[in-house]
């Protein structure tokens, strides 16, 4: 699959999804193109104007799997929610290889960064932000 196909079909997977943590945020996509996967940590670092020493990296299959489970079994928008995810990680399971999880700490807002490979080398990025007080 090409990154614009990619792209869109993951932007309308994730239309409306949430992370929900002490506030909801949604998530974004977009294209890196060439990022060898030894200098995918600086490119988050400077993206986010952040220390390299504050990425850490999250067990994709566990974070998911977190997002994934619905707290409240009868909030119909947080079911929803966590189909939406569970089907999104299955997705990128398929399409993507070298999936990664990567969480810049140091302050309450915590941005995450998810990352895989297309075939192809082009490194997809997915973002989102916790907020932890």
């Amino acid at each position: 699959m090409n990154p614009a196909a990619f792209i869109s079909e993951t932007s309308a997977m994730i239309d409306g999804a949430l992370y929900f943590s002490e506030s909801e945020h949604p998530f974004t996509v977009s294209d890196w193109g060439a990022v060898a996967p030894g200098e995918r940590n600086d490119k988050i670092a400077a993206m986010l104007q952040a220390d390299p020493g504050s990425l850490k990296q999250v067990d994709p299959a566990g974070f998911f799997e977190r997002l994934g489970r619905s707290s409240d079994p009868g909030d119909e928008v947080l079911v929803q929610n966590a189909a939406k995810l569970n089907k999104l990680f299955t997705y990128l399971q398929e399409q993507l290889s070298d999936i990664t999880v990567t969480r810049a700490e140091g302050s309450s807002r915590i941005p995450i960064v998810i990352t895989g490979y297309l075939p192809g080398q082009s490194c997809i990025a997915i973002q989102t932000t916790a907020i932890e007080t």
